[in-house]
């Protein structure tokens, strides 16, 4: 209803055509137009904390899956809390990857995975929402979202450089 709302008081606001495709006047108040643009993203920026983003890797199959279930068992028995997934194929030998050479392969790259270290877990999460209203005209809103605790990393230099935004395009 709100973004109803938004749309009906931008287009009501913005569009005069004097000659369609060669000059687009603004024949109504720019203060107003400025307004309902700054309303619109308060509004739907409150929003932005009911957005679920669920970057786990495990569910991304359903609880009930052979493999999953296989996967739980596996945590639970070896007490293992990290995850990290590698698809290994090997349709050369008739056994697929339970082969002593495939084995030994995959026993020597979680061995080198286990030296692997990361100085700062920072990170770049960037939420949009994109609205195409009709050919020419599209609305936009999301957020640039940095996470990192040292400012010597790649995204924990920009931690303090988060922001929302909203945009309004017309093309023709």
């Amino acid at each position: 209803m709100v973004f109803a709302l938004v749309l009906w008081a931008v287009f009501r606001s913005v569009a005069h055509y004097e000659n369609p495709g060669v000059s687009v006047r603004l024949a109504g108040n720019h203060k107003s137009v400025t307004i309902v643009m700054v309303v619109a993203t308060l509004v739907l920026g409150v929003l932005i904390p009911l957005i679920k983003v669920d970057t786990d890797p495990e569910t991304m199959l359903s609880a009930e899956e052979p493999v999953r279930l296989f996967h739980d068992q596996t945590k639970r028995h070896f007490d293992l809390s990290d995850i990290v997934v590698v698809g290994i194929v090997n349709n050369k030998d008739p056994n697929g990857v339970f082969n002593p050479a495939s084995l030994a392969m995959t026993y020597k790259l979680t061995e080198f995975a286990k030296t692997l270290r990361w100085p700062d877990e920072d990170a770049h999460l960037r939420p949009n929402i994109h609205y195409k209203v009709n050919d020419n005209l599209s609305w936009e809103m999301g957020a640039n979202i940095f996470f990192g605790d040292y400012p010597n990393t790649f995204f924990g230099q920009f931690e303090n450089n988060t922001n929302i935004y909203t945009g309004l395009r017309y093309s023709f």
